[in-house]
């Protein structure tokens, strides 16, 4: 049996001469947004390319992490339009989607607080320049040295080789100790 025998059990002329745009259109979709990403970490990478050049390392570290999490979120936004947009090309109707999608939203939103808050918080300790990794400070009554900084939480090391990890919204006061 050849290839041509095979589809044409299964579609008509008329639905051969339907498939062959939408293929087009869908493979232009997907190249557009691997472009329109491509340009927006460049794009992302310009903008702070002068104060990552005059930054140090710690100030370096806090400008990448927010870059990342910028293009991270311009990407998620930009695929999930592009698979709606791919879908609607093939008449597949969005609009349910888009309703359990934002109902979804709504359950994940109240169900993660806690992690929305640890994000904020995460995201003003770093733009902030609260502390650094390296630094001694005291949060959530655990004094310890800085060995990593995210938006979800800061990792302590105490006096004891211990590494305790403090999520970022449990952080209400900090207080950083002077290096001696």
């Amino acid at each position: 049996m050849n290839w041509e025998n095979f589809l044409a059990s299964f579609l008509t002329d008329g639905q051969i001469s339907q498939l062959l745009p939408r293929i087009g259109k869908t493979f232009v979709v997907l190249v557009t947004t691997v472009v329109v990403l491509y340009f927006a970490r460049k794009a992302l990478s310009l903008a702070f390319r002068q104060t990552l050049e005059a930054g140090s390392g710690g100030r370096r570290q806090r400008i990448v992490t927010v870059v990342d999490t910028l293009y991270h979120f311009l990407s998620l936004i930009l695929w999930f339009i592009s698979g709606l947009t791919i879908l609607s090309g093939w008449d597949i109707n969005v609009t349910p989607l888009l309703t359990g999608a934002g109902l979804l939203g709504i359950a994940v939103g109240l169900g993660s607080q806690t992690l929305i808050k640890d994000l904020v918080a995460g995201l003003f300790i770093i733009l902030e320049n609260q502390y650094n990794q390296g630094d001694t400070i005291g949060v959530a009554g655990v004094k310890g040295r800085v060995e990593r900084i995210s938006l979800r939480m800061t990792a302590l090391r105490d006096e004891n080789n211990n590494v305790i990890i403090v999520p970022n919204s449990a952080i209400q006061t900090v207080t950083r100790y002077q290096k001696e």
